[in-house]
């Protein structure tokens, strides 16, 4: 971050590589990525936390990337929105559904283990959301909270860090593995929608 501060006070924009998510480069197959700590990491995730370093162009290092995961290119590119894949809970009603495709925005006080959503509480409150699936949390779990939380009823999370249950939280949902690194670059006012197959 200091030599990237550095670079733009000094007029020079910044570019870096990620690693592809299909065909290798020759002759390692190992990815190529500007950072060590990224050959074996997301695409994903590399590219958000290079952003978050204030690289200004990130190129991917390979020949090719899988097709399946071009959505998250387009939003990211075209809208700086952070598009997740994710599996959703057969009972979740499908205004929620659309909500959560739609997209929304992680809450300006960012919380430390949580995306909170912005305006789900606004949009959910008066469901009255009955008590469901109230199991433990992982990493990545997308979650309600139910009418046993008051005014807090119908407010969507995403959990950073893996959490005990809560009679007030329903589990709605999960974000898929090679996704879940991103969460720790989702900061306050990001945009994110969410995608299901």
């Amino acid at each position: 971050m200091k030599k990237n501060h550095f670079l733009h006070g000094n007029g020079l924009k910044i570019s870096a590589f990620v690693p592809g998510d299909s065909q290798k480069r020759l002759p390692l197959y190992a990815g190529l990525p500007t950072l060590e700590k990224h050959r074996f990491a997301s695409p994903y995730a590399a590219t958000l936390e290079l952003f978050s370093l204030a690289v200004d162009h990130v190129y991917i290092g390979d020949p090719a990337l899988d097709p399946l995961h071009f959505p998250f290119w387009q939003n990211l590119a075209f809208d700086n929105t952070v598009s997740l894949e994710a599996e959703l809970a057969d009972f979740v009603p499908t205004p929620i559904k659309k909500h959560l495709i739609q997209g929304d925005q992680n809450r300006m006080d960012d919380a430390r283990d949580l995306i909170r959503l912005e305006k789900s509480r606004i949009c959910f409150n008066t469901l009255l959301l009955a008590v469901r699936q109230t199991t433990s949390r992982p990493v990545g779990t997308i979650t309600i909270d139910n009418q046993k939380y008051g005014r807090y009823s119908g407010e969507i999370c995403i959990t950073k860090v893996s959490l005990e249950a809560n009679e007030k939280i329903n589990c709605i949902g999960q974000i898929k593995p090679s996704y879940l690194d991103c969460l720790p670059y989702i900061s306050a006012g990001q945009k994110i929608k969410l995608r299901f197959n």
